[in-house]
């Protein structure tokens, strides 16, 4: 997962995003502080789902809810952005029309200075998000394009 993805997420994604964060800190905390007092790790918190019993000291509890909290965090973010979920291939490409297809996909704004329009793609590139392709492309042509990245926009132009 590639976290300039994150950029990309509407405001409920992200909002969502960070109550769970919080609240997996927040059973972090607690179970570090409960895992100092000796009496909790004797009593056992019974967990009942389905046909499946456990027993569990407190401390234990919060601190095993916690990384599931964060392994979940981890696996919607995974499934949301796969690795090569947006792939250019089979043709070369120009800028101006990857910039087009990135802006139809997703909402971000790519601004192309000069003839940068027409500058071609001979090789494959994919990412997890239309910002993860413009980094691979910016990184890949590094020696020829200049990008700059502005709050809320990509810029690209040619090098003088």
């Amino acid at each position: 997962m590639n976290f300039t993805c994150l950029e990309e997420l509407s405001d409920l994604d992200r909002t969502g995003l960070m109550v769970a964060m919080i609240g997996a800190a927040i059973l972090l905390l607690v179970g570090l502080g409960l895992s100092f007092r000796l009496k909790l790790w004797q009593a056992l918190t019974e967990i009942i789902y389905d046909k499946v019993h456990l027993k569990l000291p407190p401390p234990l509890l919060c601190l095993l809810t916690c990384f599931a909290v964060l392994g979940g965090i981890y696996w919607w973010l995974n499934n949301h952005y796969p690795a090569d979920s947006i792939i250019f291939k089979d043709k070369p490409w120009t800028l101006g029309e990857i910039k087009q297809r990135l802006e139809t996909v997703s909402g971000v704004d790519v601004q192309l200075k000069g003839d940068v329009a027409s500058f071609a793609i001979d090789r494959r590139i994919s990412g997890a998000c239309a910002a993860d392709v413009l980094k691979a492309i910016c990184d890949h042509y590094r020696d020829q394009l200049i990008c700059r990245n502005e709050p809320g926009r990509t810029i690209i132009e040619r090098k003088p």
